[in-house]
């Protein structure tokens, strides 16, 4: 739109680590979405703009910033490493 570009990722699970302490908080409100998919605060649909590069990660809302000292579930991707590759498909859009 406009010259501009976006591009979006999400995840689905909410319940994504027994020592994350926001995940019992993020558990409790993914309850007023239903039977919706959800990261514990934005639905699934409503989470996507643009291209839609994935929209089914296994982390929560936090998991997907990198919050609460990184806690996320076991063997999911970093997230970390999916924003450094969202950096270099900037970069290589000339962007």
């Amino acid at each position: 739109v406009n010259g501009i570009r976006y591009y979006s990722i999400g995840g689905t699970s909410v319940l994504t680590n027994l020592f994350d302490v926001s995940d019992g908080f993020l558990g409790a409100s993914s309850l007023f979405f239903g039977f919706e998919q959800n990261d514990g605060l934005v639905g699934k649909c409503s989470s996507h703009l643009g291209v839609v590069l994935r929209n089914n990660y296994p982390w929560n809302h936090l998991d997907e910033v990198n919050q609460i000292l990184g806690l996320r579930q076991l063997f999911s991707p970093s997230p970390g490493s999916v924003y450094r590759a969202q950096a270099n498909r900037l970069k290589n859009a000339g962007l």
